[in-house]
């Protein structure tokens, strides 16, 4: 597990050798004590999962870490990457990472809502439409009012990164209208919110984990679902839904979470070296992702894909504002307003 996909060498190896260089504090001084023999003990092991492909973003943002924190850590910190939900469900990831079975992972938002209700608050749909005046949020008091909330959870979570702008698939033909997905079996994440959506559609939810998905999307059991395009892509989920409509319906961030036992037991160096490397991996996960999109689209239109790209917003707001009523007592409104006031 010690790679990097080839679609991301490049990209990777540039985007940390210059974050290095201009954007990240000090490395953690690698000079040793002569008479320390430290260096000599085995690496801490540091087990970090994801329920998506090598080649997917949830891949490549391990990777990355992989090779920074190994680094930063002087080779103290070995970083061992299960992907391919080798290690169960995103729900499943979050709960191992809590118990402290695994020491790290990477899960969307809308799979974390079980443990933090407050990051429902993603799942609005519409709600997010301007990503640098929401970064401008998410980097400040309003997005670590939410990620201090994993501490009671026995986790950190640090940053957002980017799981993007969730669009439509379909098996059959394009959804160019939100009563086109009238009486569709849609599958959705497990969370309440998702499955309002749906319903407020005329569609038919199922709540299902993305590995069980794509099992039944195969064997042509539901219709489509939605998920950002980077997941579409590294899933192959156009080649049995070929119909892709960009209605960016909602933006999911994903968090990144590290058992909190585990990051207060190393030393200051070595904790150091985790949230250098963790910052650079979201700042190329946000930067790659504004442009892979477009990557994504053109070589899925060569495939054969047809995308529903002229969408009127307005009319996918009326179909779907009836969300915002039903969950209006399980937001935190000041978050909410926030957000609100950016748009």
């Amino acid at each position: 597990m010690k790679r990097f996909a080839s679609l991301f060498l490049a990209a990777l190896l540039a985007f940390s050798l210059a974050s290095c260089a201009e954007q990240s504090p000090a490395a953690p001084d690698d000079s040793s004590d002569p008479g320390d023999d430290s260096s000599a003990a085995e690496p801490i092991v540091m087990k970090y999962a994801t329920s998506q492909a090598d080649d997917s973003m949830y891949g490549q943002c391990a990777f990355m870490f992989e090779e920074l924190v190994e680094k930063y850590s002087n080779g103290t910190i070995d970083v061992q990457v299960f992907n391919n939900g080798q290690l169960g469900s995103e729900r499943d990831i979050v709960e191992q990472v809590g118990f402290g079975t695994i020491e790290a992972g990477i899960a969307a938002s809308g799979n974390i809502v079980t443990f933090i209700p407050d990051l429902q608050i993603f799942a609005m749909p519409y709600l997010i439409t301007d990503l640098d005046k929401a970064y401008e949020l998410l980097d400040g008091d309003v997005g670590r009012a939410l990620l201090d909330q994993f501490e009671d959870l026995g986790m950190y979570s640090y940053h957002f990164y980017v799981n993007g702008w969730r669009q439509f698939t379909n098996a059959a033909f394009p959804l160019e209208h939100p009563s086109d997905l009238n009486g569709l079996k849609m599958r959705c994440m497990e969370n309440d919110a998702y499955i309002a959506i749906y319903q407020a559609l005329g569609a038919t939810p199922s709540a299902m984990s993305i590995t069980d998905f794509q099992t039944a999307a195969r064997q042509g059991t539901v219709d489509g679902h939605d998920n950002a395009l980077v997941n579409i892509y590294s899933q192959k989920t156009y080649e049995v839904q070929p119909y892709i409509t960009l209605a960016n319906f909602t933006w999911d961030p994903s968090c990144v979470v590290f058992n909190k036992s585990f990051i207060d037991s190393l030393t200051p160096e070595q904790q150091e070296a985790i949230k250098k490397a963790e910052w650079e991996v979201c700042q190329w996960d946000r930067e790659y992702t504004e442009t892979y999109d477009e990557e994504l689209i053109a070589d899925m239109k060569d495939k054969g894909v047809t995308f529903v790209e002229d969408v009127d917003i307005a009319e996918w707001q009326d179909a779907t504002a009836s969300v915002y009523d039903q969950f209006a007592d399980q937001l935190p409104q000041d978050i909410l307003e926030a957000f609100r006031s950016i748009q």
